[in-house]
């Protein structure tokens, strides 16, 4: 079996009708089929005026000159996906969707502007309120109509502040049901040279001067403790990360990290975090299309707590990652319900599921017109 298939061993197959199998993705058009272009740029019609800029001036070498991410959210519940754009020298921006296909800025409104070097992007319900809060070494807490910079509160920014995050990511690192952090650094401007950092062979030396660890904290008591300590060498090496991804890579219920350098190794490691919690992994799959639902909103309730993830194929800076969302459940030897919210407005609810499990969802087919 390729590696490619792992992921989908195991797997506990909810659908809407009994013996539905995953069907083939339907064939793609040839592009002799149509002369016209299958992608339009739509960035002027729909009121995006946004324009990295790096911060940098004077002279500098290529590596500090880096473009930054960016996250699709429906932050305000709406249904509709608003747009968040990270920048290195101004503000960043939030674009919401209004109707119509247009973005209305709405940075100043919703209590965003944070004129720091950014750079990636993480989304995940952090206070479990059922809110999509959002972090950049800034962590902004969802408040429904707009969002509060929490960093103090949540006494994050003291431990990030001397470094420069690339790769930021929200996961539940040991299945407690609450989700912690993990921030990849690595300068983009020389400074002092730290002499413990790890070099590949055949790289010069002045790499030094770019190297930072990586910092792992871990969430207790509504706040982010910094945990570095407990992550061995991806926090113990001082290198120039740059992208991290997340997967569950020996289906164990844990979620792996795979980190990537600057000019340097990339780098696998397996979570063995002990006294792991229970877990649950969900695929939300919509045969009419074929594919899986990027978009989607789950929220699962477990003992009177609800926690939303949202569908994504991609994590933070310059990182792809399955399309799947991943469920801490502490002790809990199930969850109650589990809400999808599709893309198009369609929900959908599941009732009992056990712990421990990897499940698709089947998006119930539209009815006949």
């Amino acid at each position: 079996m390729r590696p490619a298939n792992l992921a989908l061993c195991g797997l506990l197959l909810v659908a809407a009708a009994c013996g539905r199998q995953e069907p083939a993705p339907a064939p793609s058009p040839s592009p002799t089929d149509t002369a016209a272009p299958w992608f339009r740029e739509i960035t002027a019609d729909a009121g995006i005026d946004f324009q990295h800029r790096s911060g940098l001036e004077g002279g500098f070498f290529i590596q500090e000159h880096i473009g930054s991410g960016g996250a699709l959210i429906d932050y305000d519940g709406d249904g509709d996906l608003d747009l968040f754009l990270v920048d290195s020298a101004a503000d960043d921006r939030l674009y919401r969707h209004e109707t119509g296909g247009r973005f209305v800025d709405r940075t100043a409104a919703a209590g965003l502007g944070d004129a720091g070097y950014g750079m990636g992007s993480a989304v995940g319900d952090v206070d479990g309120d059922g809110d999509l809060d959002r972090e950049t070494n800034t962590l902004y807490v969802n408040l429904g109509a707009g969002f509060q910079d929490a960093t103090a509160a949540w006494d994050l920014g003291r431990d990030s502040l001397p470094y420069t995050g690339f790769g930021t990511a929200f996961f539940d690192a040991e299945n407690d049901g609450d989700l912690d952090l993990l921030v990849a650094n690595g300068r983009v401007r020389r400074g002092p040279a730290r002499e413990e950092a790890e070099l590949a062979a055949g790289v010069p030396d002045y790499w030094r001067e770019y190297a930072e660890p990586n910092l792992f904290f871990v969430q207790e008591g509504g706040r982010f403790h910094n945990r570095s300590d407990l992550a061995g060498e991806l926090t113990r090496r001082v290198e120039v990360s740059r992208s991290l991804m997340l997967g569950d890579l020996d289906l164990d219920g844990g979620l792996d990290v795979l980190l990537t350098q600057s000019n340097g190794p990339a780098r696998l490691f397996r979570n063995e975090a002990p006294r792991r919690g229970r877990w649950l992994v969900l695929r939300a799959f919509d045969p009419e299309l074929g594919r899986d639902a990027v978009g989607a909103r789950v929220d699962v309730e477990t003992g009177g707590l609800t926690r939303r993830a949202v569908v994504t194929s991609t994590c933070s800076y310059l990182a792809a990652v399955e399309p799947f969302v991943h469920f801490g459940l502490g002790n809990a030897a199930g969850v109650d319900r589990v809400t999808v919210h599709w893309p198009d407005g369609v929900r959908q609810r599941l009732l009992g599921l056990p712990a421990d499990r990897r499940v698709v969802v089947y998006k119930p087919r539209s009815p006949a017109p």
